[in-house]
């Protein structure tokens, strides 16, 4: 929220000083990073429309590779992929060593299955920039997604050697046991992941190990297993109180343990919070689900109905 202020602070200082000088090139290009990063602030806050008047405005100005990295990202997140594509090319002919360019558009690449052309996007961002380990992660995951499961976990090797204490290689890892299948190395590498983050400076991968560790536990159901998860996501909603994934794992849960007004409350809370229309949809359908399931138990003749329904169903198999 600060940073937020500032930005703003930032846009209007910029566009006093441009004020009779709207020609010179060193304010342009003050002017130009201050709205970029407006532009990428109000991207994080879903207001697409607002990001990317910023942001052109900032490419009118004076053309950055981040400015293009982040329209493109905006015409992704609108489905232009053709339009994605283009802002990428300029960025390149902008910066053509510029790791951050490959690397996004690898993810795109990726996304859409076309991984051939998302390895060699990888394997450039990484020869560009060796210290950044997203390339190194995304390229295990990506020998996975082929079915190369040998390849994938010497991918992750190279990448736990090459940044030992990074707690992003144990959790992204613990991912793809989870969807292989193995619940049991999942677990333990979601535990090396929390430890990690603890342990180092910064937010890395912030609360995705509980999230991911409370989920698994919820699959493998048991007393304990389900006592455990509850644990891991409200520390999880503690930790980070923005996070939709938390909330809403959590409201699962607490309806299993029939608290539905807390149930109720957190899909309402995490609806406000979702980024996209089919999230906001999801987390307002589980609420509205809520309040009709309190609704037919506060209601004993409807209730007899339903169970006397349900009984039925249950009959015929």
């Amino acid at each position: 929220q600060k940073a937020d202020e500032l930005f703003n602070q930032a846009v209007d200082a910029s566009a006093k000083l441009r004020e009779g000088n709207s020609d010179d090139a060193a304010l342009k290009e003050k002017d130009a990073i201050a709205l970029e990063h407006r532009g990428i602030f109000r991207f994080l806050k879903n207001d697409p429309l607002g990001a990317h008047e910023d942001i052109q405005k900032a490419i009118d100005l004076h053309p950055r590779v981040n400015s293009y990295i982040y329209m493109a990202l905006i015409m992704a997140d609108k489905g232009k992929a053709e339009e994605y594509y283009e802002f990428f090319d300029k960025a390149i002919k902008l910066d053509p060593k510029n790791a951050a360019v490959y690397y996004h558009r690898g993810q795109m690449y990726f996304i859409t299955a076309q991984y051939e052309k998302a390895g060699q996007d990888f394997d450039k961002a990484k020869q560009l920039n060796e210290e950044n380990i997203f390339p190194y992660i995304q390229l295990a995951c990506l020998a996975y997604r082929e079915n190369k499961f040998d390849d994938c976990e010497t991918l992750f090797s190279e990448a736990k050697r090459k940044f030992s204490t990074a707690p992003e290689v144990p959790n992204f890892f613990a991912e793809i046991l989870a969807d292989k299948g193995d619940l049991e190395k999942a677990l333990k590498q979601y535990d090396i992941a929390k430890r990690l983050e603890e342990a180092v400076e910064g937010i890395h991968v912030g609360i995705s190990p509980l999230i991911g560790k409370a989920t698994l536990l919820a699959r493998q159901p048991s007393v304990e297993n389900f006592i455990e998860a509850t644990k891991l996501l409200e520390e999880a909603c503690a930790r980070d109180p923005r996070s939709e994934q938390g909330k809403v794992g959590l409201a699962q849960l607490k309806l299993q343990q029939e608290d539905i007004d807390d149930a109720i409350k957190l899909f309402e809370e995490a609806a406000s919070l979702a980024r996209t229309v089919d999230e906001k949809l999801q987390a307002t359908t589980f609420a509205e689900a809520a309040k009709v399931q309190k609704r037919i138990r506060a209601d004993p003749m409807v209730s007899a109905k339903i169970e006397e329904t349900l009984a039925a169903y249950k009959a015929q198999g």
